[in-house]
Order: structure tokens, then sequence, then C-alpha cells
């Protein structure tokens, strides 16, 4: 049996690492390499790691100076001795039949396999699921990206199965100097160097917790704007380099404009950080078949007015409020 090695960064998590590391102890695949890296935690999650470690052999931990998210998981990256590499977040875990069912999809002409995941409360409740689609896109990269962009699942790493083979060749890690977008700059330089195609898993298997300090709880300021864009050009060099037709690119930065006018809390600034991108007035000048939404907004931003874009924000929000569309972020 392949061994799976899966990364897990832990910072302050003393209270639910446990339930991190038993879902992985209880996958239904049992040839696992659990790696945790305790980021520097100021409670007792470096005990409860140590007490994790004592309870299984396929656990080992390693503890560093406070560096950030991105330096632990680089941290577990150099100590993987899986064939294939999983992510995990402590405040997190995994369905039992996450790993069989990953790799199950993961062969010699398939690099990278994406499932769905459920977006739970601290307290256990479930908020909704966030479902993708049982297909193998062989060459067919960008449908796959625009198919796992309208699911919110291209940027994040902890639904995904990765090739070790091709991290190790490449020397691909986390970035560390950017604090918006790293998960996704790794997939996208994940596959500028992969060969073969993605598979995607329809079934919510991943199990992501909101907590007051995650990005869906924040309220964007006017720079978030800027640091979506980092990525979003990352991607524009992986098509450059595949030879991809960019339309997809399009249609995603008209996605990127539409959640940061939304959750913006400095819309003028927003819309000003907006206007002097090349990007906006690239799209300006095209006719895109991008959702509805999208476009709405992108012709809204046309006309330059902070008045108009922010009540048809307000009246987007209250259409969704009434559809019972709308979560309130705590």
């Amino acid at each position: 049996m392949d061994l799976v090695s899966v990364v897990i960064p832990a910072h302050n998590s003393e209270k639910t690492v446990g339930r991190a590391v038993n879902s992985l102890l209880n996958q239904s695949y049992p040839n696992i390499d659990i790696i945790i890296v305790d980021d520097g935690s100021l409670d007792g999650t470096k005990k409860e790691c140590i007490r994790l470690a004592q309870t299984d052999n396929r656990i080992r931990f390693f503890s560093i100076e406070h560096g950030g998210v991105s330096n632990a998981r680089n941290t577990g990256l150099e100590n993987v001795a899986g064939s294939y590499i999983a992510f995990l977040d402590a405040d997190d875990f995994m369905e039992a039949q996450m790993i069989e069912k990953l790799l199950l999809c993961m062969r010699e002409q398939v690099d990278l396999v994406c499932c769905g995941y459920s977006v739970i409360e601290a307290e256990g409740k479930k908020v909704f699921d966030q479902k993708l689609c049982d297909r193998e896109w062989e060459a067919d990269w960008p449908s796959a990206i625009e198919r796992m962009q309208e699911a919110k699942s291209f940027n994040a790493l902890w639904n995904k199965l990765f090739k070790a083979e091709i991290i190790r060749k490449h020397g691909i890690k986390m970035n560390t100097e950017v604090s918006m977008g790293e998960d996704v700059l790794f997939v996208i330089d994940y596959m500028m160097n992969m060969e073969g195609g993605v598979t995607t898993v329809k079934d919510p298997l991943y199990c992501y917790t909101l907590s007051a300090n995650g990005l869906q709880a924040s309220i964007g300021g006017a720079e978030d704007f800027e640091k979506k864009m980092v990525p979003l050009r990352k991607l524009e060099s992986l098509y450059s380099q595949k030879g991809f037709q960019k339309d997809g690119l399009h249609v995603e930065l008209m996605r990127c404009i539409y959640i940061a006018v939304l959750e913006s809390g400095e819309l003028e600034k927003t819309m000003h950080e907006i206007y002097r991108s090349g990007e906006f007035q690239e799209l300006c000048g095209k006719k895109i078949k991008g959702r509805k939404k999208y476009r709405f907004f992108l012709e809204l931003l046309k006309h330059r007015s902070v008045t108009l874009v922010k009540t048809s924000v307000w009246l987007f929000y209250l259409m969704k409020r009434i559809q019972g569309r709308v979560y309130d972020w705590k």
C-alpha cells in the first residue's frame, strides 16, 4: 500500500488538534504518515501533540518557533515520507473515507485530485456543503480550474492529494512572503510542474471549521483586491506556459472583482484600486460569458458611482437574505 503523508500545522490548537489527528487515525485507508508541526504555540498545543504522538507510531511531531502557517507547512514538507501528500488544518477534520477515495482516483495519468468539502461552525453544526463533480479532466485543465473556482475549491490545499515526487523534484514549497493566497500559489506552482490530468470528486470529504480568525469571517480592506490579484497573475503564467485559452481567466477576474466589492469594508477605496488595475481596463474591452451576477457588477463599476454600487450591494444582500441564502459569519 502506498504511504500517504498528511501535514498538520498547529498553532494554539490544543482544543481541536486531537479531533484532527483522530480523524486521520480513523481513516479507512490505514497506511498514513501523520506529521504534526507545532508553530510556537502559547497554549497547551505542544503538550497535546506529544501525548498524541505517544498513542500511535504513525504520528511524528515537530516543534518550531512561531513563523506562520506557511513556514510550518514547509517544515512538514521537508519531513514527509509518503508517495502522496495531503494537508489538514488543526481546526478541521477529514471524513473517514477521504484518503481512500482520493487515492483511488490517483493514477499515472492523474497528478492532482480535489474533493468537495463541508463548512461547519465551531460548535459542530453544518452550515453548507461545497460539492464538485465526479470527473477526470485529463488535459482540459482550464475547465477543471473554472469548475473548482466556482465551487470555491481551487484555492485551498486541504481538499487535495498531491504526488510527493513532483513536489520533491521541483522544490515546490509554501511562499512565506505573502499573507493572502499562499495556498493557491502552492497549487499553481504544483500544476506548472505536472504533466498529468486533474480529477475532481463530488463528495464533501473535508470538514472546514469556521473560526473568529478565519478569512470567511473578516471584512476585506481596499488592499485585499491587490492581494487577490497576485494568485490570478500567477494563474495567468500557468495558462501562458501551457498554451491555454484565457477565457476562463477573464471569468475568474470578474469573480475576484465581484467578491472584492461585496466583501469590502472600504468600498470607495476598493473601487479606486479596481479602477487602477490594468486587468479591469482589459475586461472593459471584452465580451465575456461569465455568470450574470459577475457581469452585472462589472457593468455597475463602469459607471464609477460609489452610491450606485453601494445601493446594489445592499439590494443584492437583501435579496439573498429573503431567499435564505445568506449566512451571518461570526
